[in-house]
């Protein structure tokens, strides 16, 4: 409110000289009328005239000028008032204006100056608001500019010159240099030198909080936050690399993207951990000692956990690597060595499986009871209040199961020297035509769709995600050998519960049962050497979403991956990376605005009718987070009825004059033949059904009434089509 206020006052003070001078140029105009008219006996009249013009100025400039300190003084009085800046001028200067214009018909007989001074009034009111309008849009204008220039990747600053010297004929006061525009040189950052050949700079934890953070968002007062540390290499013909350590707000909406506190530069991983982490270290002590203050509210800070790969949480904890005898995090395990690889097989006590011996505790950690597990001491045990070691260094799902042990699996079926376990020159041949055909069935939803085996080495993390959550059971069938599969239904079971935020909390003991059940059988079909780190780690994936209390789709590596990706993206060349960053991030945070509450449904495309009575089109909505359209593959929902229907959308409106809030859908509900799977456990309660086409009818209910947005899997079976619903878990 104080900057609208500042800037009022400065606009009624342009308007009052820009009237004044224009009422001065007319009385001019007027005197060179009539001095053009009269002879040479009426110059001392001419003079006179001059004179009192002269003089009744200043009269009224000193009459503007006390009548706008009283206006401005009344409305510092009324703080919650909000006066216009045309309204304020035009009773600022009505009085005056009346004053002078009898002033005028007492001393000089001008009836036409009077009517002149009107006319030149009111064409300066309208003019006046048009330049305020105008240069509203102007700043509207240059803001987006600014935001677009600085999207992911920025324009380059020598094509960004180039459009402001085209955009210079409309807007004359925009800068010349793209440095100027964004503000470049003003950012201020502190990069300080590690050695010869490393940089360090440290941006901090606090000053990304309250640029980000709204408290409208949060329930309570605490910010848990999640950290994350990686390695990032630059360049293909270099070996510098980035370290970052990232930052993410935990918060349900989950709205806030990572941010970076500091980033280490060197041509390998920071040789010491101590003084890589001394000052987040200390910035983490003081905000969980003392809070921090956003928008004039406290909040307390606490870490959540931190995410990160397996040599990443060696490097931070300073323990082996994940090929040592003792590496496992969470038990003390010993390893053995078998076929050049560290194995963890379990052993047998009564004739039943263990799978861990002693469990790891924060207390043995810091203590190193097991030294053979440490290479040193953890700067981490330096925090305060002090963070648990062992539990709140969560098993990153993405690289443990999809890119580890999801990945491992297909190597064996696909390339592995197994004969039982390999598949056939054909069964690879269907398996690839599979993958295929349902490409157009992957939701709008995630990044990547399906493709051919022939690119299975170039496969991503969101890929091996999508063939066990969701087209795994369907797509293997028929294509593994029946006991394999079974042993596939195990590791696909249990991650649905862990991701499911319906069922994580209620059914983790469910999954970390079918967890070790997966885990116990894999020597039986792919050897004693299959046990490697990944695949014993996974027995105690499911302690993490007990601790977490949460399904293990909030906390994974995705959005630091991301995170990565945009930083190296904003580099343009291989000299200073560093600095280069530093200036981008900047330049990024002058236009950064804080997240606001996501709308549970928000109509993102519609068509408006020719006719008010029409109904509204509604093409594209967002909803929980997920695109749900009038088109296959984005068109499945599920229902809160108590039959939890299942509804093929064919249509999405508004009817005439009623409020966009009131949303109807209409489609088919389809019949539910039965449970996807029954062995090992049934499907049904996943909500993962077989349905049908056939005895479909037709409904129409308002878009309220959805709970959940489904997958549908269509296989075709030459003549015979065979339907499958699973609900989309993030």
């Amino acid at each position: 409110m104080s900057e609208t206020n500042d800037y009022r006052i400065r606009r009624s003070r342009e308007l009052s000289r820009l009237r004044i001078n224009r009422s001065r140029n007319a009385h001019r105009e007027m005197l060179m009328t009539s001095n053009n008219n009269s002879d040479s006996g009426s110059n001392v009249q001419l003079n006179d005239c001059k004179a009192l013009i002269n003089e009744e100025t200043t009269e009224e400039n000193n009459y503007r000028e006390a009548r706008y300190v009283e206006e401005r003084e009344e409305t510092e009085a009324e703080p919650n008032s909000e006066i216009s800046t045309y309204g304020e001028l035009q009773r600022v200067t009505e009085g005056v204006d009346a004053e002078a214009d009898s002033q005028s018909e007492s001393n000089i007989n001008l009836e036409s100056e009077s009517e002149s001074e009107e006319i030149i009034h009111r064409s300066t009111d309208s003019d006046t608001e048009e330049d305020v309008d105008n240069e509203d849009e102007e700043y509207d204008d240059v803001n987006e500019i600014r935001k677009w220039a600085l999207q992911n990747p920025p324009i380059p600053h020598a094509r960004l010159e180039g459009l402001l010297k085209i955009l210079q004929k409309k807007y004359p006061k925009l800068p010349k240099c793209a440095k100027t525009f964004l503000n470049t040189s003003s950012m201020p950052y502190d990069i300080e030198h590690f050695d010869s050949n490393s940089e360090f700079v440290y941006f901090g934890i606090e000053q990304h909080l309250q640029i980000i953070i709204n408290p409208a968002l949060h329930e309570s007062n605490v910010i848990e936050l999640l950290i994350n540390v990686d390695g990032l290499p630059l360049f293909k013909s270099s070996s510098k690399q980035f370290w970052p350590i990232l930052c993410k707000v935990f918060n349900d909406p989950d709205v806030y993207h990572p941010f970076p506190v500091a980033i280490y530069c060197g041509n390998e991983k920071p040789a010491d951990p101590n003084k890589y982490l001394e000052k987040f270290i200390d910035e983490v002590n003081h905000l969980q000692a003392n809070g921090t203050h956003v928008d004039d509210q406290f909040f307390h800070v606490k870490i959540k956990a931190f995410v990160a790969d397996r040599p990443a949480r060696a490097f931070l904890k300073c323990i082996i690597g994940h090929t040592g005898f003792y590496s496992c995090e969470r038990c003390e395990i010993k390893g053995i060595r078998v076929k050049n690889r560290t194995t963890y097989p379990y052993s047998w006590v009564d004739g039943q499986p263990m799978f861990n011996d002693d469990e790891r505790t924060d207390a043995s950690f810091r203590a190193q009871n097991n030294p053979h597990h440490h290479n040193g001491v953890s700067p981490l045990i330096n925090t305060n209040p002090p963070i648990d070691l062992i539990n709140q260094f969560s098993l990153d799902s993405m690289h443990l199961v999809f890119l580890g042990v999801m990945k491992k699996l297909l190597e064996y079926w696909l390339e592995g020297t197994i004969k039982n376990v390999r598949l056939s020159h054909n069964a690879k041949t269907q398996l690839s035509n599979s993958l295929v055909s349902i490409q157009n069935q992957v939701p709008h939803d995630f990044q990547r769709s399906t493709r051919s085996l022939k690119d299975v080495k170039k496969f991503k993390a969101t890929e091996y995600q999508f063939l066990l959550l969701y087209a795994g059971p369907i797509i293997f069938k028929n294509i593994l050998r029946e006991e394999i599969y079974t042993h596939f239904m195990f590791l696909h079971i249990a991650c649905r519960l862990l991701w499911s935020t319906e069922l994580a909390t209620s059914r983790c003991s469910h999954a970390k049962y079918f967890l070790r059940k997966f885990v116990l059988w894999a020597p039986f079909f792919y050897g004693q050497e299959c046990l490697i780190s990944n695949m014993h780690a996974l027995i105690h994936l499911a302690d993490d979403v007990s601790y977490m209390n949460c399904p293990m789709s909030r906390i994974n590596a995705y959005p630091f991956e991301n995170m990565l990706g945009k930083i190296k993206r904003l580099l343009h060349h291989g000299n200073r990376p560093l600095s280069q960053f530093c200036r981008r991030w900047n330049e990024m945070l002058a236009v950064m605005k804080k997240p606001e509450k996501p709308k549970s449904i928000e109509i993102l495309r519609k068509l408006h009718p020719k006719c008010a009575s029409d109904d509204i089109i509604v093409k594209r909505i967002m909803f929980k987070n997920c695109i749900i359209t009038s088109e296959f593959p984005n068109n499945i929902v599920l229902l809160k009825n108590g039959s939890e229907s299942v509804l093929q959308i064919d249509r999405m409106f508004i009817s005439g004059g009623d409020s966009e809030n009131n949303i109807q859908i209409s489609g088919k509900v389809l019949e539910k033949k039965g449970s996807l799977f029954t062995s090992p456990s049934n499907s049904g309660i996943m909500k993962m059904w077989r349905i049908s086409r056939r005895n479909w009818y037709d409904k129409t209910c308002r878009f309220i009434d959805i709970k959940q947005k489904m997958i549908l899997f269509a296989i075709h079976n030459g003549s015979r089509e065979k339907l499958y619903v699973m609900p989309l878990l993030h």
